[in-house]
């Protein structure tokens, strides 16, 4: 739930009032990446 709102949060119009620059392109697939990249360690190590 925490992931979901930091992700929601840069997008939506509460970024402006918050002063949050909006992100980077090149920043979705990297959190696509290091996540499964998690995910797959995680599982191997059980």
């Amino acid at each position: 739930m925490a992931l979901l709102v930091a992700v929601v949060i840069p997008i939506s119009p509460l970024a402006e009032v918050l002063g949050f620059d909006p992100l980077p392109l090149a920043f979705w697939p990297l959190l696509i990446v290091v996540t499964a990249a998690y995910l797959i360690l995680v599982e191997t190590a059980k």
